[in-house]
């Protein structure tokens, strides 16, 4: 027996259809057997090594049936027999990465180099000498790597007064993977090679610098936005990935049906202006960017406007505002509504102009996606009136205001009954645990739950009239119009997907 081709069964193709989920299928000690260079040269992912009385079987994951010079040189290098097992391409080739730079014991053993150089580097040594290569670049570039394999949207390094300590955030949480690592030294040099590559001036330390990069360990979309900012220990680092995910499809965001239903209306209208808010990191440029999806398959002219851009989208064109060549939200819109577009992405309105020209645009019939900070639709509206837009111009201009928050899931591997909690409210009330599944946090996902307000021609007759103040609009909202925030996070509460104090801190915001 040298080799044999099966297919796993329909079911299991189901289980494993995402990428992370057939990364978690691929045990440590298989891809031991099968370098990261090979693995990804021959488009294959080392599932898992069993013994029999022929000898032992490496199983691993192709998209296609593998030549004899491959299967003999695979068994060359595991010294086992090959099981393969073929699954769809993209699902592997993302696995790979997941399942390679994402694990534990390459991060430690990055971890474990940059130790032993702190070890032999001087104090006096310069914090700027070979930071081209080495320790310092291997550790940075296995830390993006598995930063990315692990879904993170952000890697702090922060200094203290011994070394460094890194964190990173996932599903909304900051994880600390480490305690102190390296030295001031190397901590110094950490930030330089930051500096480096960002073509930040690594001789000014005390000042905050920000710039981007495109990290080489990554895909080519991938961009790394650095903010480096000056405290009492050195300086720390605050690094978004950006980019790194493929823009979601509507159907894939998970959204109530309502919802779904209410952005699918807009965007048939093809004009108006559909504004998402929430707070810092809730996901509105994902929800806009599922949106995008949607209509890039209508023939239509998808401009975008951001700070950066955020992911990419081959039918659109993207633009990154540019303020020191003065290229504002504002003058970009401008710029923008001469491209004849029929769909514009505004990233962000931040200030009186950008509110102004959006409304504009959106009256003018373009179909205008924008987001803005605010902690309810009402807050959306009220900011506009804040930025001096007049009352009438908006609620003509706007058809949907959604406001979303990212809740966090608990891990259906590892969560447990909360006894006093199901008492209380006569149904299972779940508590997070922790597992190696969801890196031991008991949250395995964060799921978007949004308000929605439909401005339709009934409410903007209401609020059209003299009498109307807009602080009053909750009064006015009705099952035609409006989709309820707390009665979805009920809902989540209700099917076990949340715990009680998810519950509470996300329903007391309301």
């Amino acid at each position: 027996m040298s080799s044999a081709h099966t297919a796993l069964p329909k079911n299991d193709l189901v289980t494993l259809e995402k990428a992370r989920q057939l990364a978690l299928c691929s045990m440590e000690e298989a891809r031991k057997l099968i370098p990261f260079a090979t693995a990804e040269a021959y488009e294959i992912l080392p599932l898992g090594l069993s013994s029999t009385a022929e000898g032992h079987i490496l199983t691993i994951a192709s998209h296609a049936a593998l030549d004899h010079e491959r299967i003999k040189e695979l068994r060359f290098l595991s010294g086992c027999l090959l099981n393969i097992t073929t699954l769809e391409k993209n699902t592997i080739l993302h696995a790979i990465k997941k399942a390679y730079l994402g694990s534990d014991d390459r991060i430690a053993g990055y971890k474990a180099t940059l130790q032993a150089h702190a070890q032999t580097l001087p104090a006096a040594e310069s914090s700027r000498r070979n930071l081209g290569t080495g320790p310092i670049v291997e550790f940075l570039d296995g830390l993006f790597g598995y930063a990315i394999a692990h879904e993170a949207t952000d890697i702090h390094i922060v200094p203290v007064k011994t070394g460094s300590v890194v964190k990173l955030r996932i599903n909304g949480i900051i994880h600390q993977h480490h305690e102190v690592i390296g030295t001031a030294s190397t901590h110094l040099q950490l930030i330089n090679r930051l500096k480096i590559l960002a073509q930040l001036d690594p001789s000014q330390s005390n000042q905050v610098q920000e710039a981007q990069f495109q990290p080489q360990i990554a895909q080519e979309n991938t961009v790394i936005r650095v903010s480096i900012m000056p405290t009492i220990h050195g300086e720390k680092a605050s690094l978004r990935i950006l980019g790194a995910y493929q823009a979601p499809h509507i159907a894939s965001l998970n959204l109530a049906p309502s919802v779904q239903t209410a952005i699918e209306r807009a965007l048939l209208k093809r004009q108006g202006a559909i504004l998402c808010c929430g707070p810092t990191g809730s996901g509105k440029t994902t929800t806009l960017y599922g949106m995008l999806n949607e209509l890039k398959q209508q023939n239509l002219e998808i401009v975008t406007l951001e700070d950066p851009v955020e992911y990419r989208l081959a039918e659109a064109t993207q633009s990154s505002i540019n303020p020191k060549r003065n290229l504002s939200y504002a003058q970009g819109l401008k710029a923008l509504l001469r491209q004849d577009p029929d769909v514009i992405l505004v990233g962000e309105v931040r200030d009186k102009e950008c509110a102004q020209v959006c409304v504009e645009a959106a009256l003018s019939g373009h179909l205008m996606l924008s987001s803005i900070h605010s902690n309810s639709v009402l807050g959306c509206l009220l900011r506009f009136k804040e930025f001096g837009v007049q009352m009438a111009s908006l609620i003509q201009a706007v058809q949907l205001i959604l406001f979303q928050q990212l809740i966090p899931c608990l891990c259906d591997h590892c969560k447990v009954i909360d006894l006093q909690g199901s008492n209380r409210y006569g149904f299972d009330v779940f508590q997070a645990v922790g597992c190696h599944l969801c890196d031991y946090s008991g949250i395995a996902e964060r799921l978007p739950c949004i308000e929605g307000l439909s401005l339709n021609t009934e409410l903007i007759t209401q609020m059209l009239n003299p009498k109307f103040e807009l602080v009053d609009l909750p009064g006015y909202y009705s099952e035609t119009n409006y989709v309820s925030l707390e009665e979805q996070i009920m809902k989540l509460f209700e099917q076990g997907k949340i715990c009680l104090p998810t519950m509470q801190r996300f329903s007391d915001e309301q």
